[in-house]
């Protein structure tokens, strides 16, 4: 599950990367920053979903 996630999360990079260099070469500067703004989210987001997985795990198989 986290080798999913982390997988993820290098797809999400490269995908913000690729969007932000040719954002950039066109001089949309604004949509570069929302784009930055939007990758960090992004970041957290899986990053807080890699360290509440075990949690969430141990909570299902404590239902049954």
């Amino acid at each position: 599950m986290v080798s999913i996630l982390l997988l993820t999360s290098l797809i999400w990079s490269l995908y913000i990367g690729i969007k932000t260099i040719l954002s950039y070469k066109l001089e949309e500067r604004i949509n570069v920053k929302k784009m930055i703004i939007n990758y960090v989210i992004g970041l957290v987001v899986i990053f807080i979903i890699i360290v509440a997985i075990p949690y969430l795990l141990k909570g299902v198989i404590n239902i049954f």
